[in-house]
């Protein structure tokens, strides 16, 4: 009985020697309830790698926003922390988060004609370090180039409308084209924003079928440049 004691309460043991690292690593993982974490980013162009332009002498200010509800679909965002825009377009900040709170990035006090609007607010994440990059939306000045890529003589391309490009008189196209039309548009730069995409809505009627359709296009943003829109 005594040496069997022994054995037993020598299993249990290394058992626990065993079992108890991988419980303790696994505690260590889990992220506390309250963090510091640090953000790093640059205030960026929507849809492309060039910076925004601003006044040195009024730059803007990159807010840290906290996100509360007081219904399952009502909600407002509170200002907990704020930086302003260095020379170069770099922005940092330090803060202590929650672990079940929501938090975003705004931009204010930035009025600059070149640019419409900001795209969708950047998500903070539950994290010690991560870099986030606040972007605008840029004018850009565009005119529609219709393309028949097939060459096709029997086509006939009916221009309903579309979202960046709708000027003048609606334009029908027969047969082998590459038209430009004779306006410029002002419109967003880039090629979607949340739902939000450039296309041109035509009715296409090849070898006898019509079909209506979305032909989606890019548009350089910032830039007057000339969109293809091909069929």
């Amino acid at each position: 009985m005594h040496f069997g004691t022994v054995s037993a309460v020598g299993t249990l043991l290394l058992l626990l020697v065993v079992l108890l690292p991988g419980w303790s690593c696994k505690k260590s993982d889990e992220l506390p309830d309250r963090m510091v974490c640090t953000i790093e980013g640059e205030l960026l162009v929507w849809e492309s790698d060039k910076k925004v332009e601003f006044d040195p002498g009024d730059p803007p200010v990159i807010c840290l926003m906290e996100q509360r509800y007081y219904k399952p679909w009502s909600s407002y965002r509170v200002p907990l922390h704020s930086v302003t825009v260095n020379a170069q377009g770099r922005f940092s900040m330090e803060f202590e988060l929650e672990k079940e709170g929501e938090y975003y990035l705004e931009i204010e006090g930035f009025n600059q004609t070149w640019y419409v609007d900001n795209a969708p607010s950047p998500r903070v994440l539950y994290q010690e370090k991560q870099v986030l990059d606040y972007r605008l939306v840029a004018f850009s000045w565009v005119t529609p180039r219709f393309i028949n890529s097939k060459n096709f003589f029997d086509d006939t391309l009916i221009y309903v409308h579309g979202i960046g490009i709708n000027q003048g008189p609606l334009p029908v196209f027969v047969g082998p084209t590459d038209t430009i039309m004779p306006w410029i548009h002002t419109t967003w730069g880039g090629g979607q924003i949340g739902q939000l995409r450039h296309f041109a809505s035509c009715r296409l009627i090849r070898s006898g079928i019509s079909v209506d359709t979305n032909i989606y296009y890019f548009v350089p943003p910032g830039d007057t440049s000339i969109v293809e829109i091909r069929y």
